[in-house]
C-alpha cells in the first residue's frame, strides 16, 4: 500500500530527491533537449514543468525494485519511487492550473483598447 511505503522507513534525504527529481532533474533534460530551438524561455520552463510525468518514474523504478530484490535495495528503490511519485502529484497538481493560466495569459495577444465614442 502507498501509505506504508511512504510511512515505513521515512527519511527526509528521500523527500529532498523527490524534491529535486521533480523540480531541476526534470527541467534540466528539457532544458537540453530544446537547445537550438526558438522557444522562448517560458516556453521551455512550460514544457519541462507541464510535460509527462510520473509513468516513467514508476516503470524505472519498478524495473530496479525488481532487480534489486534479493539485495533487499529493491524495498529502498520502491519507496523512493513511491514518495517521488506522490511528491510530483502534489507539486504538479497544486501548481498546474495557476502555472498553466499564466502561460496562457502570456501567450494571448492584448485586446485592442475599445475607443467609446
Amino acid at each position: 500500500m502507498v501509505s506504508d511505503e511512504f510511512w515505513d522507513g521515512f527519511r527526509l534525504s528521500v523527500v529532498l530527491y523527490a524534491l529535486l527529481a521533480c523540480t531541476l532533474v526534470r527541467l534540466m533534460p528539457v532544458a537540453v533537449a530544446l537547445i537550438g530551438t526558438d522557444l522562448s524561455l517560458s516556453d521551455r520552463l512550460f514544457l519541462g514543468w507541464m510535460g509527462p510525468r510520473g509513468g516513467a518514474s514508476v516503470v524505472f523504478g519498478l524495473l530496479a525494485a525488481i532487480e534489486l530484490r534479493g539485495s533487499g535495495g529493491g524495498d529502498f528503490v520502491a519507496r523512493v519511487m513511491v514518495i517521488t511519485v506522490m511528491v510530483g502529484i502534489v507539486l504538479h497538481g497544486l501548481s498546474a492550473e495557476p502555472i498553466g493560466r499564466r502561460y496562457a495569459r502570456g501567450r494571448r495577444p492584448s485586446p485592442e483598447p475599445r475607443v467609446r465614442g
